[in-house]
Order: structure tokens, then sequence, then C-alpha cells
């Protein structure tokens, strides 16, 4: 049989397709994780400070128990905006454990997605001759 290889998301803490909900008094963040590879973030940022988005590659190898990471993309978002969506497409990134962080003044919400090669098998075929 002839194996491919391609990248889809394994495991998102619970399941493939995923929404986590994390609140505090002034910081509402709701990440949805798609089969796709697609992040949708939809915050409302009530603080009053700057919104800051990021994410980072999680590097292979720790040195004096911490973790090394390479950080792939960043936004900052006016305080003044209290409303914020965004949808990030993972699907073009390389195997590895990427961090989505989301901080609004002393408020953060952390979220982990694990990237992993999976085979995909396809069918075999079948030929009758008569």
């Amino acid at each position: 049989m002839k194996h491919t290889w391609t990248l889809l998301l394994l495991f998102i803490l619970l399941g493939i397709t995923k929404t986590v909900a994390q609140e505090t008094a002034d910081l509402q963040v709701k990440i949805t994780t798609t089969e796709d590879l697609r992040i949708q973030l939809a915050a409302e940022n009530n603080t009053g400070k700057k919104l800051y988005l990021s994410v980072r590659m999680k590097e292979d190898g720790a040195t004096f128990n911490r973790v090394a990471e390479t950080e792939i993309y960043s936004e900052e978002i006016s305080g003044e905006i209290s409303s914020f969506n965004r949808v990030l497409n993972l699907s073009k990134l390389e195997s590895g454990t990427y961090r989505i962080s989301v901080k609004a003044g002393k408020h953060h919400v952390d979220r982990f997605v694990d990237i992993r090669p999976k085979p995909v098998v396809e069918d075999a075929r079948i030929i009758l001759v008569q």
C-alpha cells in the first residue's frame, strides 16, 4: 500500500474540533480550532490595556528547565478596542507544538496546539479480469 503524509491536527486538548472559552472579569477569550488547522479567536477586552496576541513554536530541547520558543506571529491591539476577532491559519506550519497567547494587563490566556503527521492510506484497487 502506498502511504502519503499530510499534516493534520491530532490533538487539541480533548478533540479534533474544540472550542475553549476562558474568562476573567475583564478579559474573555474564546478559541475554536477546526479540523483544517484554522484557529478562530474572539476576545472581549474590558481591561483598558493593550491586547497582545502571539503564536510561538516550542523548540526541541530545553536548557536549565526552560522551554525555548520561537515567535512566529504577534499582534498588538489598542486597549480602546474592546471586541477583537481573528482567524489564524496554521495549516502550512511544520510539525510541532505551538502556543497561542492572549494577554491584556495582568490577564493571560494560553492554548497549546500539537501538529503531527498522520499517515493517510489510499484505498486498495481491485481489478477484475474476465
